[in-house]
């Protein structure tokens, strides 16, 4: 929002997950809550959340081409909650007919009537984090009162289960836009002045999707010279980081001495070493969780993902390279 607003306060800016645009993120947010609510049964448990992550990292972990308990690439994944469908009596290690529709929903974003995507949904991996949004009878309390208060305030008794996927998303962007987005075409001035921006996101972000700001980059690149990206925009997906840290993988990185050298050298970055706590974290007061062993990896500009070279520890980031995808 300040390279869109004020171009000329930075000379580099980093944005962490960026919840951008707004408006959507609150309609998915609704989306989110709205799932596991929609029928008898839909809700997944913490243990059953953690059974389907478990599940979704035995089938995807290795398509980085290296099994280290971090999804690596959830873009490559294939993964369908189905296959841990329970097939006799319900347990904490399956899931339920209607719990498998909510995750299908949840992962593949709000669909049009028409066809295709309105809204893409939450990456495979993110799962743990996700359950913030999914184990309250209510939506997440940001997304339901900017609609009960602000987009539908006006509108007595409004009941947040009527929802209309189809159209209020539409509403919501007419009511908070021009205060709450940037369009992907709007920080053409930041970079015109010579504004370098580091974009930064978790796969495993459970309260933002990372593929938000995928598509905002997306848009950045379209609207950008392909000299001026080049220079001025980079992108750094964090396998296995969940909002702005924590998570399984490495999520410890220096945002502000990757934008500091770039603003005085005027070379973009092309690897940020990210580093993994071995305390893990947690919810506060919950008990400290077993010690880790310690992890590192280099962070690749988007497109290019952490490829282990064959030989060295494969816990030590000086033996990845970054390369382009296969």
């Amino acid at each position: 929002m300040e390279a869109y607003r004020y171009p000329a306060d930075f000379d580099a800016i980093s944005a962490m997950a960026p919840a951008n645009p707004m408006t959507d993120l609150m309609t998915q947010s609704m989306w989110a809550g709205w799932q596991p609510q929609r029928a008898p049964g839909a809700a997944l448990s913490m243990p059953k959340i953690a059974a389907l992550h478990a599940a979704v990292v035995k089938q995807c972990d290795k398509l980085d081409g290296l099994e280290d308990g971090v999804v690596g690439r959830p873009d490559a994944c294939e993964f369908d909650p189905g296959v841990i469908q329970c097939t006799g009596a319900d347990g904490a290690q399956c899931l339920t007919a209607p719990q498998v529709e909510t995750m299908r929903a949840i992962y593949d974003g709000i669909p049009l009537t028409a066809g295709g995507t309105l809204l893409p949904g939450w990456p495979y991996g993110s799962e743990m984090q996700l359950g913030v949004l999914m184990s309250s009878p209510q939506p997440f309390p940001v997304a339901l009162t900017y609609f009960s208060m602000l987009v539908f305030g006006d509108q007595e008794g409004w009941d947040w289960k009527t929802f209309d996927y189809q159209n209020d998303p539409f509403v919501s962007r007419a009511y908070g836009g021009a205060i709450l987005n940037v369009p992907s075409d709007g920080l053409r001035m930041f970079f015109a002045r010579g504004g370098k921006l580091l974009l930064s996101h978790g796969w495993g972000d459970g309260l933002i999707p990372a593929t938000n700001t995928l598509a905002f980059h997306s848009g950045l690149l379209d609207s950008l010279p392909s000299a001026q990206a080049r220079q001025q925009l980079r992108l750094f997906m964090v396998p296995g980081m969940d909002h702005c840290g924590g998570g399984e993988g490495p999520s410890e990185f220096d945002t502000l001495g990757t934008i500091d050298q770039w603003a005085t050298t005027g070379t973009p970055p092309e690897r940020i070493m990210a580093t993994r706590p071995t305390a893990a974290g947690g919810p506060p007061g919950a008990p400290a969780a077993p010690p880790r062993a310690p992890m590192s990896r280099p962070l690749c500009p988007y497109p290019q993902v952490a490829e282990y070279d064959g030989s060295g520890s494969t816990a030590e980031a000086a033996n990845f390279r970054c390369v382009s995808p296969s």
